[in-house]
């Protein structure tokens, strides 16, 4: 094994441990009762990560083909993290991260069957008894990040989907209640289990009157990122230094023309077909919407039993509905 591989392995048994949730959704199970440190210090804890990975990562000059190019996905994964943690602050301005973050921890444990029911209903316990930290973190960080306040219409939408998360709680519960009397191990972990619901519930109500009786009346973002952070979280999703979103715009706007042509050429050419008898419209929307319309005519919806399902000729006028 190569010393790049060795470091590559140590890089990931430290990278899962410090992201339970991403890697419960890897296939890494061993930290599926656990929930990444999202208070301040395991964000610092998060950055220095990053750096100190990133410095090594970079110091692999000379290496074969296959593993440069896993070194500069590597490079490409925590510079993206570092981008998170130091200056996008997603977490802060944005309380739906935090229901986006619980609601993914619950239901990859309920969902995906990749493991004994019991031992997943085990570990959505754990982390529904880590709810009194997530939501002791959230209260910590969600506030304006410099000049940037935290979004209303997020507040306003993480308030509306909040139920969500506990209810993710009641579906494990309901699937062990239901599983309890064939299974010993899921009757053992069922009063473990509603104990946790029941603690969980009450710590996303504190979460819900945090939201609205502190965070709403200050809120007042749109939550939109400016042009600056919006081209650097391009260029992370997009993994990609060229990929601007100058060029993307561009090449849109050059694919929206030549479609749009191609559709005034087509339905010229269709229109003594489908609209045989009626003049052309000289404007190009209701060309090629006339064509449109005409062609739908002979595709009524599955329910519509009382149109005729027989195809017409090109041109002809739809048949008369068909009694029933």
């Amino acid at each position: 094994m190569t010393d790049f591989r060795a470091r590559t392995d140590a890089f990931l048994a430290e990278f899962l441990a410090l992201q339970p949730t991403a890697a419960t959704l890897i296939g890494e199970h061993a930290y599926d009762a656990r929930w990444p440190d999202m208070s301040a210090a395991g964000r610092r804890e998060r950055i220095a990560f990053a750096d100190r990975w990133l410095a090594e990562f970079r110091g692999f000059t000379e290496l074969p083909a296959d593993d440069a190019i896993d070194r500069d996905l590597l490079v490409q994964q925590l510079d993206a993290m570092r981008f998170a943690d130091l200056d996008l602050r997603q977490e802060a301005w944005s309380p739906l991260e935090w229901v986006y973050l619980l609601g993914g921890g619950l239901f990859g444990l309920v969902s995906r069957e990749f493991a004994p029911l019991a031992e997943r209903l085990a570990s959505v316990a754990g982390r529904l008894d880590g709810f009194e930290a997530m939501v002791d973190a959230a209260i910590e960080e969600i506030g304006p990040v410099g000049d940037r306040p935290v979004a209303r219409f997020h507040t306003e939408k993480a308030l509306e989907q909040l139920p969500g998360v506990i209810e993710l709680a009641d579906e494990a519960l309901t699937m062990a209640e239901e599983a309890q009397a064939d299974d010993p191990a899921v009757a053992a972990v069922l009063p473990r289990l509603r104990a946790s619901t029941e603690r969980a519930r009450g710590e996303m109500e504190r979460f819900e009157r945090h939201l609205r009786e502190k965070v709403l009346p200050q809120s007042e973002g749109e939550g939109r990122l400016g042009a600056r952070l919006f081209a650097e979280k391009m260029r992370h999703t997009m993994r990609s230094q060229t990929l601007t979103p100058e060029r993307i715009k561009a090449g849109a706007e050059r694919e929206y023309v030549a479609v749009r042509a191609e559709m005034v050429r087509l339905a010229r050419q269709l229109w003594p077909t489908w609209c045989d008898g009626q003049p052309i419209p000289g404007d190009e929307g209701m060309l090629v919407r006339g064509v449109l319309d005409a062609i739908a005519l002979e595709h009524p919806k599955a329910d519509d039993r009382s149109i005729s399902a027989a195809p017409r000729t090109p041109g002809s006028r739809p048949s008369a509905p068909r009694p029933t």
